[in-house]
């Protein structure tokens, strides 16, 4: 391969044509030496792309803890209600309150009838959805019963007030209170045979 050169030599062998082809083409042309580039720092990231500007506030999100709190009462006093009204009806329908009715219900009582009247029935609380309303607890297993109600008559209304234990398993219940207290405050003890075993 030839070098570039414009010695006196190289006129005499080379054509002119050639000559200018050896001084001219980019290719046969001795190659620069590289920029060496030298850095005194380590590079840092630029970005690629400037952040956007945006052209309205964005909204502030708004918190669901509110929602989620009302929500979880509702659901806790659904439950709660439910609850209520399950142990409510276990208590009526139990054997107890039934005899404690029948007792009250009995023409032959002559003190229901003397303080309420005829027709003693529970009376229904609004709360309850047309339902009677049985405060207190029946525990036949722990051998302890304590219940109290309102009931109504024709000629009057009152809560019925009856606690029963059991000393000893396997013993019969000992009745230890059963009155009616009327409205008016009027105090009837009933008799508590009309619902002993």
């Amino acid at each position: 391969m030839f070098k570039p050169s414009t010695s006196k030599a190289l006129r005499r062998i080379l054509p002119l044509a050639a000559r200018r082809t050896l001084t001219t083409h980019p290719r046969l042309l001795r190659p620069r030496d590289p920029e060496i580039l030298t850095f005194d720092a380590p590079s840092r990231p630029q970005t690629v792309h400037s952040r956007p500007v945006p052209k309205r506030e964005l909204p502030e999100a708004k918190s669901s803890v509110a929602f989620y709190g009302a929500v979880g009462v509702l659901v806790v006093s659904i439950w709660g209600a439910f609850i209520l009204h399950a142990t409510n009806q276990e208590r009526l329908s139990s054997s107890v309150v039934q005899r404690i009715l029948v007792a009250l219900q009995s023409p032959n009582n002559a003190k229901v009838v003397d303080a309420l009247g005829e027709g003693v029935v529970p009376e229904p609380a609004w709360y309850m959805l047309g339902e009677p309303w049985i405060a207190g607890a029946i525990n036949l297993l722990q051998g302890k019963v304590d219940v109290s109600f309102r009931v109504r008559g024709n000629k009057g209304r009152g809560t019925v007030y009856f606690s029963s234990i059991r000393k000893t398993k396997g013993s019969a219940f000992t009745v230890l209170r059963f009155k009616l207290i009327r409205d008016d405050g009027a105090v009837v003890w009933l008799d508590d045979t009309t619902i002993q075993d």
